[in-house]
């Protein structure tokens, strides 16, 4: 029950990315790659945040700072993006604007399914619970950060190169935010937090909506 509640808020924005694209589909393969890539990515990007996390800072304001940027949001949306250039970047299948949201979002639902297993499972912060607030928010906005990664790659590729830092710099942020309103001093029933997943959802839209006219 845990397993499946782990995996399928994954599938599902996997799922409604892939049929949003209606266009012009992705061939099976090099999706199904960046899945199982961006699941074996969560192994060197978990490593790197258990020696992050180790630092010891006394402030409690400057201690949540450091875990949201540093600990979290910084090796996973550098290490998802830098996969994302090894990967699709140059991959001839990544040959319309759109079609770098879908790619960056299957790269990071590999991720965030593996992580997600590490989550739902641990002895001491798993359970039910943490599954359906996972499912709820961590993984849609994973998708999203994607999301943001993948619009600002594609204009990258197709016109304007120096936006690949922003496909870095953005989501990079966001996910600092997140992060951050979530550990200090707010909770998942806070307003600030639900009003922030909320402009993310938007902003999601939006995106996708100005990668799909293209």
């Amino acid at each position: 029950m845990l397993l499946e509640i782990a995996l399928l808020p994954v599938f599902l924005f996997c799922a409604y990315i892939y049929r949003y694209d209606n266009t012009h589909k992705e061939p099976g393969y090099p999706v199904l790659l960046c899945v199982i890539y961006g699941a074996l990515w969560a192994a060197p990007i978990v490593l790197f945040e258990q020696r992050a996390s180790s630092a010891v800072i006394d402030n409690d304001f400057i201690n949540i700072l450091y875990q949201s940027a540093v600990t979290a949001a910084f090796p996973e949306e550098l290490f998802k993006l830098i996969l994302f250039m090894l990967l699709i970047y140059n991959d001839p299948n990544f040959n319309c604007p759109f079609d770098g949201i879908v790619y960056s979002v299957f790269i990071c639902m590999g991720f965030a399914g593996a992580e997600n297993i590490g989550y739902v499972f641990h002895p001491v912060l798993g359970g039910f619970k943490t599954a359906l607030m996972r499912a709820l928010f961590s993984i849609p906005c994973h998708g999203i950060f994607a999301s943001v990664m993948g619009y600002f790659a594609a204009i990258a590729r197709f016109g304007k190169r120096h936006f690949i830092i922003y496909a870095f710099a953005a989501p990079f942020l966001l996910h600092t935010i997140y992060d951050f309103i979530l550990m200090y001093p707010c909770a998942y029933d806070s307003e600030l937090f639900i009003i922030y997943v909320l402009f993310l959802v938007i902003l999601c839209f939006i995106l996708k909506n100005r990668l799909k006219n293209h």
